[in-house]
C-alpha cells in the first residue's frame, strides 16, 4: 500500500495511523548510518532517537516517516517505513505551522499522499514534481496564491485539495492530469477554470463552493464521471446549455448564486440531490428520468409551479419550496410516496391541501407556515406518521372538519413527542426564515429558538461531503 506524508496541525487522522502501526522496531545505535543494517529492505518500523540525515539514497525509499518534538524543542525523526511496510504517516505534534515544504520531502520519489494541512504555506515549488508516485496531496488552509505548472505534472495524482487558500486560478494545464478523480478548491477566489479541465475524463468529485464563478463552462459539462459537482455560493447567471454527459452525478449543488433559468436536467438519471437554494429562478426546468431523486431543495426563488413528472419521482423524500411564489400545493408532490419532509412554508397559498396528501403515509414532518390556508380536508387525519406539523395562523378553527383534523394530528404528534403548531410565528425574527432543516433540530433543543448567530453557524456549512468515496479523501478538520 502507498506510504503518506502529512505536516498539519496535529492531524487526528494521521496520528492515529502513527501510533496503531504494529510493526517490529530497531533502534539507532549512535552511528551516523540512518538504518541499521544499511538499509529498509524489510518490513519492519525504524525508530530514532536523534536527529539524523535524510539526504541519502536510502531514504528516497520511504513512504512513511513521524516527526516529533523532542524535549530540547527540536524536531526529530522518530520512525521510519519503507516502501515495502505498512502505510504510515508523517505528521507534526506540537509544532508550529509550516512555512515552506522542508526539501527533504522532495526526495521521497515512492511518497504517495502528502499532507500539508493547516499551515502557513504561502508557496508551492516547482520541485513538486519530483514526486512522481503521489496519489494524494493535500494543501488545504494555508496561504498558496498560485499552483506551478509543475504540479500538473503528476500524472499519477488522484486527489487534489487545495480549499482555503488565495487562489484566483487553477492551472491552465490542469488537464494533464489525467489520473485526477477529486479536485476539492472551495473557499478560494477562483474566477474562471481552466478549459482543460475538460480532459481530467476521471474527475468524479469537483468541489469550487465559495469562489467567484460567474460561469461554469462548456468542458465541466463534457466530465461522463462526475458524480458529486458543488459550484455553490459563486456568481453564476447561468449553465452550459447541454449536459447530456453527466449520467453519473448524483449530487448537484448550485445554492446561492445568480440563476434565473436551467437547462433540461433529463439526462441526470443517477441524480439524488439537487441544490437550488436562494437563486432567482422563476421555474424549474424539465427533469424527466430522474426517479433516483430524494432531495429537492429549491427554497428563496421565485418559482410557482413544479414540472409534471415530479409526479414520478418515486424516491424523493425531502422537499423544500420554503420562499417561493407557489399559490396552491402542487397536486404531484400527493404522488410522491417516498415523501418524509415536506416544506412549503412563507408561500402565497391559499387554496386548500389536496385530500390526497392523506396517503403520504411516511410523511413525519409537514411546514404550511406562512401560507393562507382556511381549511382542512377530513382526509388528513389519516396521516398517521407525521410528528412535527406547521399549519400556519389562518385556519378557520370553527369549521368542525378543521378542527377536528387540528385536534388529531396534535394528538398524534404528542404521542411521538413531536409538536403541531398553528400560530403566525412570524412575528419572531428568529423563526422567520426557519427552514425544515432547522425545524428538524427543533425537538432536540426543548422548546427554545436559538439565537440568530447560534442558528446560522448550524444551518451554514452543509456543503456535501465526499465520505462515499470509501474515505479516500482526507477531509479533517485542523
Amino acid at each position: 500500500m502507498g506510504g503518506a506524508v502529512s505536516i498539519g496541525k496535529g492531524d487526528p487522522k494521521a496520528s492515529r495511523f502513527a501510533t496503531t502501526s504494529v510493526i517490529p522496531t530497531a533502534t539507532k545505535s549512535g552511528n551516523n548510518s540512518m538504518f541499521p543494517n544499511g538499509g529498509l529492505g524489510s518490513k519492519r518500523k525504524l525508530t530514532m532517537r536523534h536527529t539524523v540525515r535524510l539526504d541519502t539514497e536510502t531514504a528516497q525509499k520511504i513512504q512513511s516517516v513521524v516527526l516529533e518534538m523532542s524535549k530540547t524543542g527540536r524536531l526529530e525523526l522518530t520512525s521510519a517505513v519503507d516502501r515495502e511496510g505498512s502505510m504510515g504517516t508523517l505528521t507534526r505534534h506540537g509544532l508550529h505551522a509550516l512555512q515552506h515544504i522542508p526539501e527533504i520531502v522532495f526526495s521521497m520519489l515512492h511518497l504517495t499522499e502528502l499532507n500539508l494541512r493547516c499551515n502557513e504555506i504561502s508557496e508551492l515549488p516547482k520541485e513538486i514534481d519530483a514526486l512522481v508516485a503521489l496519489r494524494v496531496l493535500v494543501l488545504s488552509k494555508n496561504k498558496i496564491a498560485v499552483l506551478p505548472r509543475a504540479l500538473t505534472k503528476l500524472t499519477k495524482l488522484r486527489v487534489l485539495e487545495v480549499a482555503s487558500n488565495q487562489l484566483t486560478a487553477l492551472p491552465e494545464e490542469l488537464g494533464n492530469m489525467e489520473s485526477l478523480e477529486v479536485l476539492l478548491a472551495n473557499r478560494n477566489q477562483i474566477t474562471k477554470l481552466p478549459d482543460s479541465i475538460g480532459y481530467c475524463m476521471n474527475l468524479r468529485i469537483l468541489n469550487v463552493y465559495n469562489n467567484a464563478l460567474t460561469e461554469l463552462g462548456k468542458p465541466v459539462s463534457i466530465l461522463p464521471e462526475l458524480v458529486e459537482l458543488n459550484v455553490s455560493n459563486n456568481q453564476l447567471t447561468k449553465l452550459p446549455s447541454a449536459l447530456l454527459r453527466w449520467k453519473n452525478l448524483r449530487r448537484l449543488l448550485l445554492q446561492v448564486n445568480h440563476l434565473e433559468s436551467l437547462p433540461a436536467l433529463d439526462a441526470l438519471c443517477n441524480l439524488e440531490v439537487l441544490q437550488l437554494q436562494q437563486n432567482e429562478l422563476k421555474s424549474l426546468p424539465s427533469m424527466k428520468n430522474l426517479v433516483h431523486l430524494v432531495k429537492l431543495d429549491a427554497n428563496s426563488n421565485c418559482i410557482a409551479g413544479l414540472p409534471a413528472e415530479v409526479a414520478h419521482m418515486t424516491a424523493l423524500a425531502h422537499v423544500n419550496l420554503r420562499r417561493n411564489e407557489f399559490k396552491e400545493i402542487p397536486p404531484q408532490l400527493a404522488r410522491c410516496q417516498a415523501m418524509e419532509i415536506l416544506d412549503l412554508g412563507a408561500n402565497p397559498i391559499n387554496s386548500p391541501i389536496p385530500p390526497g396528501f392523506a396517503e403520504l403515509s411516511k410523511l413525519r414532518t409537514l411546514l404550511l407556515d406562512g401560507c393562507n390556508i382556511t381549511l382542512l380536508p377530513i382526509e388528513l387525519i389519516g396521516l398517521s406518521s407525521v410528528c412535527r406539523v406547521h399549519l400556519g395562523a389562518c385556519l378557520q378553527m370553527d369549521d368542525p372538519e378543521t378542527c377536528e383534523v387540528v385536534l388529531g394530528l396534535r394528538d398524534s404528534c404528542s404521542r411521538k413527542g413531536g409538536w403541531l403548531k398553528t400560530g403566525d410565528w412570524k412575528t419572531d425574527h428568529r423563526t422567520e426564515s426557519m427552514s425544515s432543516d432547522l425545524w428538524e433540530l427543533y425537538d432536540e433543543l426543548e422548546g427554545q429558538i436559538p439565537d440568530e448567530p447560534a442558528r446560522k453557524s448550524r444551518v451554514k456549512g452543509g456543503q456535501g461531503s465526499t465520505d462515499f468515496f470509501a474515505g479516500r479523501t482526507p477531509l479533517t478538520q485542523c
